[in-house]
């Protein structure tokens, strides 16, 4: 176990955080765009969750956004 929180100090670096979360609001700021604006259908609980998870996660949750609740082809709908 030690071995493992020996390699993953680097998370605590402040040159490792401070530009996670900031992409992370940025990221955020966005999800809660698209998610009243273009991602309209996605339900009412998801719009609250999907920017917490993208605040902490950063990249990675906004990459599972983009894969998990976001349509393919939500471009193409005219209308709104």
């Amino acid at each position: 176990m030690a071995i493992i929180a020996d390699a993953l100090t680097f998370l605590a670096e402040p040159w490792f955080a401070i530009p996670w979360y900031v992409v992370g609001v940025f990221g955020a700021a966005w999800v809660v765009y698209d998610a009243q604006h273009a991602n309209a259908a996605l339900n009412p609980p998801l719009k609250v969750c999907w920017p917490i998870l993208v605040f902490f996660f950063s990249l990675i949750g906004l990459a599972l956004y983009l894969v998990t609740s976001r349509p393919a082809d939500i471009g193409a709908v005219e209308g709104r």
